[in-house]
């Protein structure tokens, strides 16, 4: 039973009426009907649409190995109709920079009602994990070796200030000895 509101019982009752006109007019006139052809949201023709939930029901389906009867038949037709060749994650692609190298605008809340873990959103988390990582090692890395040239440029300075210390030292002894 589905609800409609006002209008579109209207428009749906007006639509049932135009095609019993039409197939009235086919038959006086010696023709088939003229009907056109359902459409059906699961046995979709076009290999390039994008279904996500299908894709993660296919991908659950896939991680569960001892199914039997109908189940297994469901989940080796979705199998068999994912392309997921079509939907591969390339990481090298330039379009992903922003999302992979951190940037602030486009990150990947998986805390999101709307977050589907499939294994293209596997691999961008991975990629993801791993930039950040090596840039956090390049950063620990370049302070590494501005604290080692830092301490080199201090080292010189360092024996100045000891030579420094040690002739006042001298001086000072000196002074003591001609004083005595």
């Amino acid at each position: 039973t589905l609800h409609f509101h006002a209008g579109e019982r209207k428009a749906a009752r007006k639509q049932k009426l135009k095609e019993k006109q039409r197939e009235a007019q086919a038959k006086k006139a010696g023709k088939a009907p003229a009907t056109r052809p359902a459409v059906d949201d699961d046995d979709s023709d076009d290999d390039r649409d994008y279904d996500a939930s299908k894709l993660v029901r296919a991908e659950k389906l896939a991680a569960k190995p001892k199914l039997k009867g109908k189940r297994k038949r469901e989940r080796d037709a979705l199998l068999a109709k994912q392309d997921r060749s079509g939907f591969e994650f390339d990481a090298k692609d330039d379009r992903f920079r922003g999302l992979l190298d951190g940037d602030d605008r486009f990150g990947v809340d998986t805390s999101a009602p709307e977050f589907k873990k499939t294994a293209g959103m596997s691999a961008v988390l991975e990629e993801q994990s791993k930039r950040r990582r090596a840039k956090r090692d390049d950063a620990a890395a370049q302070a590494a070796a501005a604290e080692k040239r830092d301490a080199e440029d201090d080292a010189p300075a360092v024996g100045d200030l000891a030579a420094s210390v040690r002739a006042k030292l001298a001086k000072r002894k000196q002074k003591k000895k001609a004083r005595k």
